[in-house]
């Protein structure tokens, strides 16, 4: 079932706004909570979304609910693309099995940055990502240096997560220097999910997939840096990849088997 809302309000019609039921998309910038309610109540997300959606919640008889941990963080401007990136670690000295070995991070660089250039990057576009050794360090730094804004979402306090995941990498100091390196240049400080019965991991790869595709972005790429197998626990790159492919967002894979 379809519903189309063609309210007006300010002289801002919400006619190019659907809503799909059953599943609500979260590509949306509202989300009807329940459709048998009087009055009418709404899921916002965030101060930042389009004018419309505000304008629908000044309407008599709408009320805004309470946003929960794993909702979208709002985004300091609305960006033409909007990149995500997962990726693996580099691999832990005791790893028995590689996925990302130090001696193919140079290719795995250039492979980034290459599928960066592609797609024509640049200062009106935001990237998101986590921040940890390895694949999200490389896609940080690319990014920089095509000035495109990065901020980083992660699921623990920072320091904590530099504990999680820099630290029992490979190489584990120079990734740290390398976080502090870029995080001094980054325009917004690191963000902290909020705290989560779920496993922080898993849940902090649904809280940058809702911001993603909550943002408004006239696109949405993830460029995923993985092997193709299942991760070692749940969050990982291969669950980024198969919550975003089921949504029909477009992923550009980076085989780290091939590098």
């Amino acid at each position: 079932m379809n519903l189309h809302l063609d309210l007006l309000a300010r002289q801002c019609a919400l006619n190019e706004y659907h809503l799909s039921f059953g599943i609500v998309s979260h590509a949306l910038p509202f989300e009807i909570e329940r459709l048998d309610l009087q009055p009418l109540v709404v899921r916002s997300h965030g101060p930042n979304y389009p004018a419309v959606f505000h304008a629908l919640a000044a309407q008599p008889g709408v009320i805004l609910a309470a946003m929960s941990p794993a909702d979208p963080s709002p985004l300091p401007f609305q960006p033409r693309k909007l990149l995500l990136f997962s990726g693996h670690m580099t691999d832990a000295p005791a790893r028995a099995r590689q996925r990302f070995p130090v001696d193919v991070v140079s290719a795995a660089a250039d492979r980034i940055a290459s599928t960066l250039d592609a797609l024509h990057v640049g200062g009106s576009d935001i990237a998101l990502t986590q921040g940890a050794a390895g694949g999200d360090q490389l896609f940080v730094e690319a990014c920089q240096a095509r000035q495109v804004p990065v901020l980083l979402l992660q699921p623990l306090p920072e320091e904590d997560f530099i504990a999680a995941s820099i630290a029992p990498s490979a190489d584990s100091d120079q990734w740290r220097r390398r976080y502090l390196a870029a995080r001094s240049s980054l325009a917004w400080p690191p963000r902290t999910m909020p705290a989560s019965a779920d496993d922080p991991f898993e849940a902090c790869t649904q809280w940058l997939l809702r911001t993603a595709l909550a943002s408004g972005a006239d696109e949405l790429h993830l460029i995923a840096l993985w092997n193709g197998e299942p991760g070692d626990g749940p969050g990982g790159t291969a669950h980024m990849v198969e919550e975003l492919r089921r949504r029909g967002g477009r992923v550009s894979w980076i085989d780290t088997r091939t590098l």
